[in-house]
């Protein structure tokens, strides 16, 4: 089991990695950050994680996709009405 101090790190690896990822960091920097991630977080943490951004990441590109055909769409039927 877990201390809240270990949780607590595992968090802040995690963040640090997936903040790297968000900027773009670079492959040195990601790799670095990577490893800690891992090991501060028990292995089944990690997949969990990786999987749940994977999975947010997807939502997240369906719903932008989304938002600009709706904008698309509400930009076309007003310049057709005008």
């Amino acid at each position: 089991m877990m201390l809240v101090e270990e949780r607590k790190k595992c968090y802040e690896a995690r963040d640090a990695y997936f903040s790297c990822l968000d900027a773009n960091g670079g492959r040195r920097q990601r790799r670095a950050l990577r490893k800690l991630y891992e090991k501060h977080c028990p292995s089944s943490w990690v997949k969990h994680f990786d999987k749940k951004r994977a999975e947010d990441e997807k939502l997240r590109k369906l719903l932008e996709a989304r938002s600009d055909a709706e904008t698309k769409a509400s930009a076309g039927s007003k310049a057709g009405s005008a």
